[in-house]
């Protein structure tokens, strides 16, 4: 009966072992399935990886030159301001001699005319010395 009984046991044993075993091989299964899954994932996420890398190279690449362009672009609105404030100045320059030449123009005009009323006077008041002398008429 002892024999009988720990065959029993062994056997009840054995089964356990082969279900523990079956169990195992497919958790090891799942496993190695899942380990498949997560490869490719991987992968993917490598790929996506390198994907975004090179965008984030060209990006740079692209950012580079438009800060090139940007400056370029920089340097010839201060050159084309600087110009404006030179042309500005030489304006306000070319002005200030122009109302000084409009000022004596103005000053000649005036003493053209007071001269031409001095003539105008004179012609009007006194006739030819050939008379005799001056004398009003």
């Amino acid at each position: 009966m002892a024999r009988y009984q720990r065959s029993r046991f062994f056997a009840r044993r054995q089964g356990r072992i082969t279900r523990q075993t079956k169990n195992l091989e497919e958790c090891v299964n799942a496993l190695d399935l899942e380990n498949h899954q997560l490869e490719m994932q991987n992968i993917q996420i490598e790929e996506r990886i390198r994907t975004t890398s090179r965008e984030i190279h060209q990006l740079r690449r692209e950012l580079e030159l438009q800060r090139e362009v940007t400056m370029s672009w920089r340097r010839r609105f201060n050159r084309a301001r600087r110009d404006a404030i030179n042309l500005r100045r030489e304006n306000n320059q070319i002005q200030g001699d122009l109302d000084e030449e409009n000022r004596i123009c103005w000053n000649l005009r005036e003493e053209v005319s007071r001269l031409q009323r001095d003539i105008d006077r004179l012609e009007g008041h006194y006739v030819n010395f050939n008379r005799g002398g001056w004398t009003s008429e």
